[in-house]
């Protein structure tokens, strides 16, 4: 049987002056370019969202400096098709 393994991507995102004191659902869209689907789906993953390191919501507002740590990859396809080559 032929086994699959998955990277973990993640996205960073360092914030600046201008970011300080939006939501990160807003972040998420305007500066990553995430759809409202990807980020609904990373946002119940345990470490789907993190700021410096710690898990936060959609709506938290980081600071100017912070971190954002974005998880791409679910382990788990929901639809339960595996790409195969060509």
């Amino acid at each position: 049987m032929e086994q699959i393994q998955r990277k973990t991507r993640r996205l960073e995102l360092v914030l600046g002056p201008e970011d300080g004191g939006v939501k990160v659902d807003t972040l998420l869209r305007r500066r990553l370019h995430l759809s409202g689907t990807v980020i609904r789906r990373i946002k119940w993953l345990e470490d789907g969202i993190l700021a410096d390191g710690r898990r936060v919501t959609t709506r938290y507002c980081p600071q100017d400096g912070e971190v954002l740590s974005i998880r791409l990859s679910d382990e788990q396809r929901r639809s339960g098709i595996v790409p195969r080559p060509g």
